[in-house]
C-alpha cells in the first residue's frame, strides 16, 4: 500500500482532520510500514480472539445451535420425502382405478 492510499485510509477513520486544518480529532500519525504491519497484526490478532471468546460465551453455544439447525433441517428433509411418497403413492392409486373402470 502506497502512502498516499495509507493517508486516505486513515483519513476516513478520522484521524486526518487535524491535518486537513478542520481541528477537530487527533493529529495525524505517521507509521513507519514495518510499524504500520505490526500494528494491523496486532489488531488482527485481538478480532480474532474477540470473536473467539464471544462464540464461548454464546447461551446456548454455537455448537448447541448448530446442531439444533441440522437436527431441524434432517426432519423437514425427512417429511418432505414421506410426503413425496405418499403423494407419488395416491397418484399411481388414482392411475390404476381410472384405467380400470369400464366407460362401456
Amino acid at each position: 500500500e502506497t502512502h498516499k492510499e495509507m493517508l486516505r485510509s486513515l483519513q476516513r477513520v478520522g484521524y486526518g482532520s487535524f491535518a486537513m486544518g478542520h481541528g477537530g480529532g487527533e493529529p495525524l500519525r505517521f507509521f513507519l510500514p514495518l510499524a504500520l504491519r505490526r500494528i494491523l497484526a496486532v489488531c488482527a490478532i485481538q478480532s480474532l480472539f474477540r470473536s473467539f471468546h464471544l462464540r464461548q460465551r454464546m447461551t446456548p453455544s454455537l455448537g448447541t445451535r448448530l446442531l439444533a439447525l441440522r437436527s431441524c433441517r434432517a426432519i423437514q428433509r425427512w417429511w418432505r420425502w414421506k410426503m413425496l411418497q405418499q403423494r407419488l403413492r395416491l397418484l399411481t392409486e388414482a392411475k390404476l382405478r381410472a384405467a380400470s373402470v369400464d366407460s362401456h
